[in-house]
C-alpha cells in the first residue's frame, strides 16, 4: 500500500468516528430533555362561578289543592285591621291554570271594606312575588244595590305587622293597577296606572321589591317601577284583598332574589 493510499483511509476512518457521536448525542438529546407539556384535564381547570344575576332564583309555589276547604291555608297569617278577623278559606272551585281549589273571603258581610292579608312570616328582602286573580267588576259604590261593592287584588311584600307593608293592588271598579307604601295603617300612593277594563276572567299580579327599587306588573306587563326606602328590613309576603271583594286567588308564588 502506498504511503498516500494509507493516508487516505486513515482520514476516512476519523471522519466516520467523528460522525456517529454527533448523531448518538442528538438522539440521547431529544430522549432525556424536557417532556412536552401536555394540556391539562377538565377535573383541573378552574371555572368562574355563575353570578347571582344568571343563577336561577328559589321560587316556591302554592297552588291550595292539599288544603281543607273551609279553612285557611296551613302557614299563613291572617292580618286584619283594626277590628275582628275575617277568615281566608280555600274553597273548591275549578281553574283553568290550576286544579280544583281556590283562596278568598267567602263570609263576610257586605259593608265591611277593611283590607285584609293573609301572610307567610318567614322573613324575606329581595323576592318576587305573584298571584293569580279572578275578580267580579260591579259598577256601584252602592252596596244596597249590591252584596259586596269592589273587587281587589293584591300582593303584600315586607310585612313588619298588620298595618305596614309594600302593597301592590289591582282594582276591578277602578281598572287600575296601583303601588303603595303602607305605614302604621297610613296607604301613601306610589305609583301605578289604569289599565284596560278588566272583565271577570284569570289575571296575573306581581311585585318586585329589590333593594329600594319596587316594581309591578300585571298580566305580564310592566305597569309600574321606582325606587322607595319606607321598608328596608325583611318581612313577610302574602296577598291581600278588601274583606268584602268579590275577589278569589290561587298559584300564589314566591322567588328568592
Amino acid at each position: 500500500m502506498t504511503p498516500q493510499r494509507a493516508a487516505l483511509l486513515l482520514s476516512a476512518a476519523l471522519i466516520a468516528g467523528c460522525g456517529a457521536p454527533a448523531s448518538t448525542a442528538a438522539s440521547a438529546s431529544s430522549s432525556v430533555g424536557p417532556a412536552p407539556t401536555t394540556p391539562p384535564s377538565s377535573a383541573s381547570v378552574s371555572l368562574p362561578m355563575p353570578s347571582a344575576s344568571t343563577s336561577a332564583a328559589a321560587v316556591a309555589r302554592w297552588s291550595f289543592e292539599d288544603e281543607e276547604t273551609g279553612k285557611p291555608p296551613a302557614g299563613f297569617k291572617i292580618f286584619v285591621g283594626p277590628g275582628a278577623p275575617r277568615t281566608w278559606t280555600v274553597e273548591g272551585r275549578q281553574a283553568p291554570h290550576s286544579g280544583q281549589q281556590v283562596l278568598g273571603i267567602y263570609r263576610a258581610h257586605a259593608r265591611d271594606a277593611r283590607p285584609t292579608a293573609l301572610v307567610l312570616p318567614e322573613p324575606r328582602l329581595d323576592t318576587r312575588v305573584s298571584v293569580w286573580c279572578w275578580m267580579e267588576s260591579p259598577r256601584s259604590d252602592s252596596p244596597e244595590r249590591l252584596p259586596n261593592p269592589t273587587a281587589a287584588c293584591g300582593l303584600v311584600a315586607r310585612v313588619q305587622d298588620a298595618e305596614s307593608y309594600y302593597l301592590a293592588a289591582a282594582n276591578a271598579h277602578d281598572d287600575e293597577v296601583s303601588l303603595y307604601a303602607v305605614k302604621a295603617g297610613r296607604r301613601t300612593k306610589l305609583g301605578g296606572a289604569k289599565t284596560a277594563p278588566m272583565e271577570a276572567r284569570w289575571r296575573e299580579l306581581t311585585l318586585t321589591v329589590q333593594g329600594d327599587e319596587l316594581s309591578v306588573s300585571w298580566d305580564g306587563k310592566l305597569v309600574d317601577k321606582r325606587r322607595d326606602k319606607t321598608f328596608t328590613a325583611a318581612g313577610g309576603i302574602g296577598v291581600w284583598t278588601f274583606v268584602n271583594s268579590l275577589t278569589e286567588l290561587d298559584d300564589f308564588s314566591a322567588a328568592t332574589l
